[in-house]
């Protein structure tokens, strides 16, 4: 947790896609990963790709969806065996009315869902800065359009006491918390499998002790873990 006046540290990845039409994914997640102290795994992560790279596996970055399930095992023994905090909010996009379906919309709706599970947890007081990081992406209205509802909710969760924050779009191949982020991202969205896919609880059940909320937007509910 945040001691007096330290930076925090939110990652944000994303699975899923935008299309809303039955051949689309039936869940649009979003997931991020919090740490006040940004570089504790990146040695871990750092000895792992060169000790692939000297067997041959040429690993340029970390990436759940890509990689082999025996780096995937290695990766996630390393988040297993680390302190840091997962939110996730996950979208049935069936359930998602057409007013919300356009970038702008559906980014206030949900990414601010997601920063307010996160912040509410620390008292603003002893917060220092606020450092986001996204993946970066082709610049774009969905682009614009996130950065715009990141904007909006800071405002507004800190309107008598302003935050400072940055945000940044950074290729994940410079930093291993995005791939991280990746990693926590993907085994949340194989628990919920996908409209021909099954679930599998495997690589979620390597991150669960790290997850302090996961809410399915359109349930009853969130599930806490704190």
């Amino acid at each position: 947790m945040v001691t007096s006046k330290n930076n925090i540290y939110i990652f944000i990845d994303e699975s899923g896609d935008f299309n809303f039409s039955p051949k689309g994914k039936k869940y649009y997640i979003l997931t991020s990963l919090t740490t006040a102290q940004p570089y504790k795994m990146c040695e871990e992560f750092h000895k792992l790709k060169h000790t692939l790279n000297v067997d041959g596996d040429g690993l340029e970055v970390f990436h759940a969806t890509e990689d082999k399930q025996v780096v995937r095992d290695q990766v996630y023994n390393i988040l297993n065996n680390n302190d840091f905090e997962i939110d996730s909010v996950i979208v049935e996009k069936a359930k998602t009315h057409p007013s919300l379906r356009n970038n702008v919309q559906f980014y206030t709706r949900f990414d601010s869902a997601l920063l307010q599970y996160i912040l509410n947890r620390y008292d603003e007081n002893r917060i220092g800065k606020i450092i986001i990081y996204l993946s970066k992406i082709n610049l774009s209205r969905r682009t614009e359009a996130l950065i715009k509802s990141i904007k909006i909710f800071l405002a507004r969760q800190y309107n008598h006491n302003k935050k400072p924050y940055h945000i940044y779009f950074h290729n994940s191949e410079s930093n291993f918390y995005l791939q991280a982020a990746d990693y926590c991202c993907w085994a949340i969205y194989k628990k919920y499998g996908d409209w021909k896919i099954s679930s599998d609880l495997r690589p979620y059940n390597l991150v669960k002790r790290n997850i302090k909320s996961e809410f399915d937007i359109f349930s009853s509910g969130a599930t806490y873990y704190y």
